[in-house]
């Protein structure tokens, strides 16, 4: 048999090549149409719910936060003291020092309860003044009738005379009980005051 030449040689190794590279081609098809059908893309997943709320949490809570704070100041917060008039505290610090002697410490502090009891409703000087300059600005203000401003002049000067008396005088009244009786009756006083004043409004406020 006579050889082949060089070119048919090339054109059997070209066929060969091409039988061969089919054959993987078709291979490769049929793997691939084996393959499961892919599902479409999904669409794009929605904001969880912390993404669309965290604004408002982070504000209901400073919100919250801040409300706490003022709850707690509020409740912890130092309370005004309460308001004791001056009647019910003039009497209360008599009868602290009502059980006392009859010394001329007790009478200095009967004295100074009363005038400084006098000095806040009648709006008096409230400067020191001697028991001469009181009973004087007793007599001059107008809030003070003549018996009263009397009543009270002869109760401070009564004090003084008893601090300083080398030999007290054996029948003598109590000054605790004169000195709430004073305060009862400068209390009296006080209604009438308020009672003029608004009668005076009233009269003020007809046609």
């Amino acid at each position: 048999m006579k050889p082949l030449g060089r070119r048919a040689r090339w054109a059997v190794l070209v066929v060969l090549a091409v039988q061969v590279i089919g054959a993987r081609a078709a291979a490769e098809a049929s793997e691939f149409s084996q393959l499961p059908a892919l599902r479409p893309p999904r669409a794009q997943l929605p904001p969880a719910f912390w993404e669309q709320h965290r604004m408002w949490f982070f504000t209901g809570g400073g919100l919250l936060l801040a409300g706490t704070v003022a709850l707690a100041w509020y409740l912890r917060r130092p309370l005004p003291a309460p308001v004791t008039p001056p009647a019910l505290q003039a009497q209360r610090d008599i009868e602290a020092i009502s059980q006392e002697p009859d010394t001329g410490l007790m009478l200095s502090h009967l004295s100074q309860t009363t005038r400084r009891y006098l000095v806040q409703v009648f709006g008096l000087p409230g400067q020191e003044m001697t028991t001469r300059e009181f009973v004087a600005a007793l007599r001059a203000t107008g809030n003070i009738d003549t018996p009263l401003a009397q009543r009270l002049a002869g109760f401070l000067q009564g004090c003084d005379e008893r601090k300083f008396a080398s030999d007290p005088p054996a029948e003598r009244s109590d000054p605790v009980t004169e000195a709430l009786q004073l305060i009862e009756v400068s209390e009296k006083r006080l209604e009438e005051l308020r009672q003029a004043a608004e009668t005076g409004k009233a009269h003020e406020r007809q046609p």
